[in-house]
């Protein structure tokens, strides 16, 4: 009888210890999640440049909407004397990050194919003259371009001041808009105080 008491306790321990092995091996719901390097941090819609003026640049548009163009008030500034002052608008919405040409001379493309509008998709290429970006859903890829002090391209400037006075707007609005620092103004579009205030001089703005 003993015997037979002992060898009931056993087999119960044993189906006990395979239970709790298997239990804890299999349940989803207590498992350590993973953590792969460089998952964390990771932001969303990144325009990376491959090739242009742009080429090496990296630009986080995340939630914001943006625009790529050769005037210096854009996010993503380009250099191509042939591509618009504000060229395209990228607006994130529920279905991902869209591109809108803005009825640009030499248009936008996208994979080879002009648009209009189009929502882009991981690995997409959009191209805008010579200037060419990947587009990323998802990483993190240093540094944002779009934060740095902008390029002065003389081309660039000077296609920009001959096709109208809309430049001369952009500075006005910078300026006001700063309630007249120029320290302020020359941050928001991205360029040197220095360089600020010789444009505003040279348009007869202060």
């Amino acid at each position: 009888m003993i015997n037979v008491l002992i060898v009931l306790i056993v087999v119960s321990l044993v189906i006990g210890v395979v239970y709790f092995v298997f239990r804890t091996g299999s349940d989803d719901d207590d498992a350590i999640p993973v953590q792969h390097p460089g998952s964390q941090n990771q932001k969303r819609y990144w325009l990376l440049g491959t090739a242009g003026s742009v080429e090496g640049k990296n630009f986080h548009i995340g939630r914001r909407t943006s625009s790529i163009g050769r005037s210096i008030g854009n996010h993503v500034q380009i250099a191509d004397t042939n591509s618009s002052r504000v060229h395209c608008q990228l607006s994130p919405t529920p279905y991902g990050l869209e591109i809108r040409d803005n009825d640009s001379r030499i248009g936008t493309v996208v994979n080879d194919q002009k648009i209009k509008v189009h929502v882009l998709k991981d690995q997409d290429v959009v191209s805008i003259g010579t200037d060419v970006f990947t587009y990323r859903e998802k990483g993190n890829f240093g540094e944002d371009a779009g934060l740095k002090g902008k390029s002065a391209n003389a081309g660039a400037v000077k296609a920009t001041v001959m096709e109208g006075g809309d430049f001369k707007q952009m500075l006005q609005s910078s300026l006001e808009n700063a309630d007249g620092d120029t320290t302020a103004a020359a941050k928001v579009i991205g360029v040197d105080e220095k360089i600020f205030v010789e444009m505003l001089k040279k348009h007869d703005l202060i």
